[in-house]
């Protein structure tokens, strides 16, 4: 573990390097790090009972022939949306585009499927995923993963529009430094984590929501 902190504290000096723990805010001049732009959109309409495809109908929808990328994301009756990848040389870019999820690229050199959205856009239906619940993973050639909600973390961001800040666990009280962070819930291995900000008190970076699925059985 000694040698994984190493990495993550390296990424966050290194030039034109993201950092992973961001705020719904816009980069400031010379600081290289992931942000959530903040982009007028919103999380595309909501779907319930019948309305609501199947994993089948959605997997279809996404299917592009790409066996190898992530193309959607679906947990019965709570979200179904299409996943977009960042482009190459954009580790900090979150899609515009209302009910979209972006899949963060840094997470994936760890085998972890990162999945990003907004409070205000795709992201605020990630507080509806709960303990338990299956979701699916769907890649471009039609083939379904499914991954079990086992954990969710809430943290208060100390400086909440900073990329560094210390964070403090909401279920623990622990404090734990933004590498720390991105190390418990990127550095996982194959699972998928799902994150967005947590408003409070008018403040739409106030804290981080992580909602982690590993693999069904």
């Amino acid at each position: 573990m000694r040698r994984r902190l190493a990495v993550v504290f390296l990424l966050f000096t290194l030039p034109f390097v993201a950092a992973p723990v961001f705020a719904e805010t816009a980069p400031q001049a010379g600081v290289h790090a992931i942000y959530l732009p903040t982009v007028q959109s919103d999380a595309g309409p909501a779907l319930a009972g019948s309305d609501f495809p199947s994993v089948d109908e959605f997997a279809a929808s996404v299917t592009d022939g790409a066996a190898h990328t992530v193309r959607g994301v679906y947990a019965a009756n709570v979200l179904a949306f299409p996943v977009v990848q960042q482009p190459e040389d954009n580790a900090g870019y979150v899609s515009p585009q209302g009910g979209v999820v972006t899949q963060f690229s840094l997470a994936a050199i760890y085998g972890v499927t990162g999945l990003l959205a907004h409070n205000y856009a795709a992201g605020d239906l990630f507080d509806d995923l709960a303990l338990g619940q299956l979701v699916y993973v769907v890649y471009g050639d039609g083939s379904v993963k499914a991954y079990v909600v086992d954990e969710i973390l809430r943290f208060q961001a100390l400086q909440p529009y900073s990329t560094t800040s210390d964070f403090v666990d909401l279920g623990t009280g622990q404090t734990l430094t933004a590498g720390e962070v991105f190390a418990r819930v990127y550095m996982g291995g194959d699972q998928v984590t799902f994150q967005t900000c947590i408003a409070q008190g008018g403040n739409g970076s106030w804290g981080r929501l992580f909602v982690i699925a590993t693999p069904a059985d």
